[in-house]
């Protein structure tokens, strides 16, 4: 009796314990039976709506659902699978899918990651659509709401998907749709080789035409096998794009399969202009000649680095290095570029010259080269689409260690040039000669439809002996230049700008000679219709000082002072340039020091248009024999203003100084009397 008790003792569980492993007990069998369910249609609307809810647009399944949960490696298999658009995006569906299967690692499941085993999908049909304000390939789902990453500093449209992990892909055919309003794109593709059979030799192609900004557009995408491909082995791919007459081909790999943010790649690419790459790469670049480039690609989630960069842009060599930093609101695009040898017109285009414009629309065509200017006209009318500019940042530095002009003998450039929130501001802009530099600060305002421009341009110690006629080993004029231009308005066109401009121009040259060459440029003896007596033995004859200003509103200059000081005569000028139709109309006399009974001077005309002016003289109306003292002392004011505006030093110059000494003793003497000038000192 006692050992019946004590067994039964020993045998008794607590009721709460008992009543535990039965509901696990029948819990693991549920769970077993659920698990083991091999028509799971019942479970598609509850599925639809859990993926629904992830990405915040409409799924539907049409077709079968099994699942095959009881396995180290968990299967699911989903036919006729439609994920619609967002609702900013009124109508369509983002994909339609005949069949999707795909196998999870259970054990890098149970550890936090998401690993799919195999992944097969079958005639996928999907339709990329991208809008000025919306798109239909961001999935931020309710979760990660766009707002939220924009705190952030991030852009939802310029993040890249972000995709599983993938040890095994199948696809069977496929088609590709895309509509991009932005980048003006069209594109039907389709996947031309089935993997399933003979992986080995059916690699992936994927073939499509359609439509950039207009123009016929053509990609083939060849890469390795898809199916039986290695996590941790690089992608290999070769495409080739051609939109237009622009051209490109790319060579190289993913860093990981199914990771598309990541690859390394050698580019190479020509066309007509760079500017057609907008649609291409959102980057809005400048106008250009021809080009063709190479350079050697890498893109993360974070940034585009372009290396190597080398290749030619109209006949300028090019080289350096360049990234995108895609992070951001906007992406932004530093840039360090070289230049050998840079010609001076493969830069015009920059400024809207000679590019082609729609007849209908006035819109660009830029993807023919710019063409030349009429002859008789200097200043581009293209009207830039400043837009553009408000959907990237950029940092761009241009060196040149030579420059072909033609004509002028520069050395060097250097050119900086930032893009922030539309706002483009070169500083500096330096155009270097053998003896002194043209240096430059511009800003472009492009927040608004119509941009608000300022320039302030300077020629500094600029030596006029460099610059010498092609017929003539002499230079006219020797002297050292110093200049500046101040300059602002609103436009989109250079046109525009200047036509509109309010500023001041002043120019001064200190000392120096007139040579013979000067009246050996003109088929008119310009130095005898200027009164100038050039010495027989040098043909030569010395500047005292010279000084020039013109004041500009609305699109017409007007000369403010223009004072020759020579060793035997004063040169005055008058008139105004109509910048709106580009004529020149000015009148240049030259007054004897001394007083003159016979060979009276006839004033030189400067007439014809900005680009080809034309000089003559006025032989209806002879010079008048006036005093000098008359003619300096009305310079005096003026003159002292000119010479602050453009370099308050040159005030105290002691040829300058001997001028304005000259106008202040002149103001008083009789107009049949000379004055003596004081002479200027010994050069140390």
């Amino acid at each position: 009796m006692k050992q019946n008790l004590f067994v039964d003792r020993r045998s008794a569980l607590p009721r709460w314990l008992v009543a535990t492993l039965l509901s696990l007990l029948a819990l693991s069998a549920v769970i077993i039976g659920v698990l083991s369910i091999t028509n799971w249609n019942f479970a598609r609307n509850p599925l639809a709506s859990l993926i629904e809810a992830k990405i915040d647009r409409p799924v539907t399944i049409n077709g079968d659902l099994r699942a095959w949960l009881l396995s180290s490696r968990p299967a699911i298999t989903v036919e006729r699978l439609v994920i619609g658009n967002p609702k900013n995006i009124e109508k369509g569906d983002f994909a339609s899918i005949e069949k999707i299967s795909l196998a999870v690692n259970l054990r890098e499941l149970l550890k936090g990651g998401l690993v799919l085993e195999t992944l097969a999908v079958d005639n996928p049909n999907v339709t990329l659509i991208n809008n000025k304000d919306s798109n239909n390939f961001t999935f931020s789902g309710k979760d990660e709401a766009p707002q939220e990453q924009e705190e952030a500093g991030k852009d939802p449209a310029h993040e890249p998907p972000k995709l599983p992990a993938v040890r095994q892909f199948t696809l069977k055919g496929g088609d590709l749709h895309v509509r991009d309003a932005v980048r003006k794109l069209t594109f039907d593709g389709k996947v031309e080789a089935s993997e399933r059979g003979s992986p080995e030799t059916e690699p992936f192609r994927l073939r499509g035409k359609g439509t950039l900004n207009g123009e016929q557009f053509a990609l083939v995408f060849k890469g390795g096998p898809l199916a039986n491909i290695r996590l941790d082995t690089p992608y290999e791919f070769d495409a080739n794009v051609q939109a237009g007459k622009t051209e490109g081909s790319a060579r190289g790999a993913f860093a990981r399969p199914f990771d598309l943010a990541s690859l390394s790649a050698s580019l190479d690419i020509k066309g007509q202009n760079l500017a057609h790459l907008y649609y291409l790469t959102n980057l809005a670049l400048p106008f250009s000649p021809p080009y063709q480039i190479s350079a050697d690609v890498q893109t993360s989630r974070q940034k585009v680095t372009v290396k190597k960069l080398n290749g030619k842009v109209g006949s300028s060599d090019l080289s350096g290095t360049l990234s995108v930093d895609i992070t951001g609101k906007r992406p932004k695009l530093v840039a360090d570029l070289k230049s050998k040898s840079l010609r001076l017109a493969d830069l015009s285009p920059a400024f809207g010259k000679g590019i082609e414009e729609n007849p209908e629309t006035g819109a660009s065509l830029d993807s023919v080269a710019p063409r030349e200017l009429p002859p008789d006209k200097l200043l581009p009318t293209y009207r830039f689409e400043f837009d553009r500019l408000q959907g990237m940042d950029a940092d761009v530095k241009l060196r040149a260690a030579s420059i072909q002009t033609g004509k002028i003998p520069f050395t060097e450039v250097a050119i900086d040039l930032k893009l922030q929130d539309a706002v483009i501001t070169l500083n500096p802009v330096i155009f270097s000669l053998p003896q002194g530099n043209l240096a430059a600060t511009a800003r472009i305002d492009a927040r608004e439809k119509t941009a608000k421009n300022a320039i302030d341009l300077r020629f500094n110690n600029v030596n006029l002996e460099q610059f010498k006629g092609k017929d003539t080993s002499e230079a006219p004029l020797n002297g050292i230049l110093h200049a500046r231009v101040q300059l602002t308005g609103v436009g989109n066109s250079v046109h525009d700008v200047v036509t509109g401009a309010t500023g001041k121009l002043g120019a001064v040259i200190p000392s120096g000679e007139v040579r013979q060459a000067f009246a050996e440029l003109t088929g008119i003896n310009v130095a005898r219709g200027l009164g100038l007596v050039l010495t027989k033995d040098k043909k030569r004859m010395g500047v005292r000082c010279a000084v020039a200003t013109m004041q500009i509103n609305n699109g017409k200059a007007e000369i403010e002072q223009l004072v020759f000081d020579t060793d035997t005569v004063l040169i005055k000028g008058d008139g105004h340039v109509n910048l709106t139709e580009e004529k020149l109309d000015l009148e240049i006399e030259g007054k004897p020091k001394k007083i003159q009974l016979v060979r009276l001077r006839a004033p030189i005309t400067v007439e014809g248009s900005l680009r080809k002016p034309k000089l003559g003289i006025d032989e209806g109306d002879a010079a008048k024999q006036v005093g000098i003292a008359a003619a300096v002392s009305a310079l005096l004011t003026p003159l002292t203003a000119a010479l602050a505006f453009i370099d308050p030093g040159l005030a105290k110059d002691a040829n300058c100084a001997a001028l304005l000494a000259a106008a202040e003793q002149m103001q008083n003497q009789p107009l049949d009397k000379p004055a003596t000038r004081p002479a200027p000192p010994a050069p140390k």
